[in-house]
């Protein structure tokens, strides 16, 4: 009986890290926005300056 029981809670903290992992991914895709990666790849703080070169 007590391996049945470490048993189970090892397979609900397993999906607790599994549904946390899936809920951090989904918040920064959320947060992460085109514009701002292409400003910080640029350089600007504002995220509203275009490349010179273009």
């Amino acid at each position: 009986m007590p391996m049945g029981i470490l048993f189970a809670i090892s397979i609900f903290s397993f999906l607790a890290l599994l549904w946390a992992a899936f809920s951090i991914a989904r918040h920064v895709r959320k947060s992460h926005r085109p514009e701002q990666a292409e400003s910080s790849a640029l350089g600007s703080p504002t995220g509203n300056a275009t490349p010179k070169h273009l």
